[in-house]
């Protein structure tokens, strides 16, 4: 996801995954054991802006039961021209958490008419299944590009949850910073992370999670993703 993201000409997509605790978790929200990065279940929203222009939304859902958490991810972007579309992305993923484990994580992708997609399964000893790039054989201290979860920000290594790309990361912290969230001055921590491509993106953290994202685009332009 970060790769294409940046490139900014790779993707759109529609949901595929039914996780086996769909049923449970929309009974209710009871939160007893979320994984790291997570206060408390709920939906956050961020619009997306290209130098200023709003051209999509990104949204996390989080639905907890005991130590079952489910995570959805819904990135949908669409960018204009007068009356043509000029690009088109779309991204569905759900990752399924046992307590601070991720045992489940299938995601799809439609870049821009080309369909992409990861499933994985994790246990003890990492992460196993395919994606678009091919079979998959995973530490268990890889990350992922779901920038929800600080934790991964310790790993050197990231899963495009986009198309199942290995990532080589550079991180850098840059320190606390204030920024408007909501109307409201509130401390939060920055880091920027660098691929081995070249793709960067900047992450901050607040008291309770993610609160903004801000990426730099293989064409120069800028998108930042500002929590609603």
């Amino acid at each position: 996801m970060l790769i294409n993201y940046l490139a900014y000409v790779k993707s759109p997509a529609r949901l595929f995954a039914a996780v086996a605790v769909a049923c449970l978790l929309a009974a209710g929200s009871v939160a007893a054991s979320l994984p790291p990065g997570l206060s408390q279940p709920g939906d956050k929203l961020f619009a997306i802006f290209r130098n200023g222009e709003e051209i999509g939304s990104h949204r996390i859902a989080v639905r907890s039961i005991d130590d079952v958490t489910e995570i959805r991810t819904e990135i949908d972007i669409r960018v204009t021209f007068a009356f043509l579309t000029l690009y088109d992305y779309s991204h569905r993923a759900i990752e399924t958490w046992r307590g601070a484990r991720l045992v489940s994580l299938k995601a799809e992708t439609d870049n821009d008419g080309k369909p992409e997609f990861v499933d994985l399964e994790g246990g003890a000893d990492g992460y196993t299944g395919t994606s678009s790039e091919g079979r998959l054989d995973l530490p268990p201290s890889v990350g992922f590009t779901s920038y929800w979860n600080p934790a991964y920000l310790k790993s050197g290594q990231w899963l495009d949850t986009q198309d199942g790309k290995l990532l080589s990361m550079d991180i850098e912290p840059r320190g606390v910073e204030t920024i408007d969230l909501r109307g409201n001055s509130v401390p939060a921590e920055r880091f920027h992370a660098k691929a081995d491509d070249g793709a960067e993106v900047d992450l901050w953290y607040a008291a309770d999670g993610l609160a903004r994202m801000r990426f730099r685009a293989f064409d120069g332009s800028i998108l930042d993703y500002i929590l609603q």
